[in-house]
């Protein structure tokens, strides 16, 4: 069955977010995000959730992005959406996705100095 694209935002460490149509693919998610994906929830933007490669730390990728109401890090690359009625992701509205660039903003790692900054605090 093919699948329609939706809308998401990619963020990559040390860049700004964009957004991009993809179809949400198994496969291509996972090339994405350079290997196995983990769901992660963003928990103050209702409905916002995203994939990351949980081992992208042990991998050597760069920090991308803190998320303080957790106390974790994401490092490589993340893919973010919405979920449908069915689980699957979906596209992110127009206000999630300006919630999210405001969240990422504030909470960008710019730098392997600032993430080593932000674990011993």
């Amino acid at each position: 069955m093919k699948k329609d694209p939706i809308t998401v935002v990619i963020k990559n460490p040390l860049e700004q977010m964009e957004i991009e149509e993809v179809v949400p693919d198994l496969f291509l998610m996972q090339s994405l995000v350079d290997g196995y994906i983990k769901l992660f929830e963003i928990p103050t933007i209702e409905g916002v959730y995203g994939y990351e490669n949980k081992r992208a730390k042990i991998r050597g990728k760069d920090p991308n992005f803190y998320i303080p109401e957790k106390g974790n890090s994401v490092f490589g690359t993340a893919i973010f959406f919405t979920l449908d009625d069915r689980n699957n992701p979906a596209s992110l509205r127009r206000d999630q996705i300006e919630k999210l660039g405001d969240y990422l903003t504030m909470n960008t790692c710019n730098s392997r100095e600032q993430y080593s900054e932000w674990i011993r605090e």
